[in-house]
């Protein structure tokens, strides 16, 4: 594993990672840019092969997979990290993570379960009727969501995105670490970040004393959250790797079901359709589209 780039020259008290492989060299200079523009601390690595855990075009050598890396540089260096894959552009300062250090934050990962607002839109066509003829327009529509949400006054549970993740250099935080390696290790073919979730939420030791924060989505923005502005952000479509979930592979549960509860309110209903140029929200009724109501919430698209 060689440095490709790194900046240890700044006012920083943690240090921003990430590795890639050749053929996706581009979108790593993509991040560099954005990193260099706020003047930001960085070592980025360049791999010959990445896990399967992390990409199913990946190779099984452990080596290659993101808590190694992780523990590698914390060990070496005895500095938090903060970890973003290599497809990831940093739009605005990431002040709240200079503040971990003081707080003594060990881990911080955004958290599906603890977001009551987590829907995403994504783009859609409809053919419409116009004055000048049929039309297709784009609109957007409710199409991302986990309508689950940890249960109040029981443990908090993980279901993460890991794009964007920080482990302090703490020993809880190097213990955890390495669990979920083991864990890799041990479910090769399950996707790592649903392998985080596992270890957190079954393998720490209830003393382990982990102190966890969760981001809120403008430090692992999607594009499907287009009313979240970006500070952390991942411009570009989403691989579904539904073959390789982790409870099919594993027969193991990734969360305890019991400690989570249906989420049923929703920003936009499903059935309805953003006009995000008008900042409408329309429904179909009666073959026609119909105005439910206007929104002045900003649009970042």
């Amino acid at each position: 594993m060689k440095v490709y780039k790194e900046i240890n020259s700044n006012e920083q008290n943690f240090l921003i990672i990430s590795f890639f492989t050749k053929n996706i060299i581009n979108k790593a200079d993509r991040l560099i840019v954005s990193l260099n523009k706020l003047k930001l601390n960085y070592k980025i690595f360049e791999i010959p092969s990445i896990h399967y855990s992390k990409s199913n075009k990946g190779s099984l050598d452990i080596n290659f997979c993101q808590p190694k890396l992780i523990l590698n540089v914390i060990k070496s260096i005895n500095i938090p990290i903060l970890f973003v894959d290599s497809d990831i552009v940093f739009t605005k300062y990431p002040s709240l993570i200079f503040d971990f250090k003081k707080k003594e934050i060990d881990f911080a990962i955004y958290n599906w379960l603890e977001d009551q607002d987590n829907d995403g839109y994504l783009p859609f066509e409809l053919n419409i009727k116009t004055i000048e003829g049929n039309i297709k327009k784009k609109f957007f529509i409710n199409s991302v969501n986990i309508n689950l949400l940890n249960a109040p006054k029981l443990k908090k549970q993980l279901l993460s995105s890991g794009a964007v993740i920080f482990f302090s250099n703490s020993k809880q935080s190097i213990n955890f670490l390495e669990k979920w390696l083991e864990n890799i290790k041990e479910f090769p073919k399950a996707v790592d970040d649903q392998t985080l979730d596992y270890t957190y939420n079954f393998c720490l030791n209830s003393n382990n004393n982990l102190k966890t924060i969760w981001f809120d989505k403008s430090y692992c923005r999607y594009k499907w959250w287009i009313f979240s502005d970006p500070i952390i952000n991942h411009p570009d479509d989403v691989t579904q790797r539904t073959g390789d979930n982790f409870e099919k592979i594993t027969k193991k549960n990734r969360y305890n079901i019991e400690n989570v509860l249906k989420r049923t309110n929703s920003k936009i209903a499903k059935n309805h359709f953003i006009d995000i140029e008008k900042k409408l929200i329309l429904k179909i009724e009666n073959n026609k589209l119909n105005l439910v109501k206007k929104f002045n919430d900003q649009i970042f698209n």
